[in-house]
């Protein structure tokens, strides 16, 4: 895992970018189906990103933002 995310970092300039392909990485390590980024925003913590595995759907992970 720390070799994807260090290739990911290296290879990724653009924020949005750098973010997806950490969270499907993440994913992917954990296993899970899904997985979300929550980030504090002022008192509440708030969903800045989510991804899926793929595995229960037919295309491939999904990432939003």
């Amino acid at each position: 895992m720390v070799i994807k995310m260090s290739q990911a970092v290296a290879g990724e300039i653009v924020l949005e970018k750098l973010i997806e392909a950490l969270m499907v990485i993440a994913v992917e390590h954990a296993g899970a189906d899904r997985g979300l980024l929550l980030l504090p925003r002022d008192s509440q913590y708030r969903i800045e990103a989510g991804a899926t595995s793929g595995r229960d759907a037919s295309g491939p992970p999904c990432v939003r933002r």
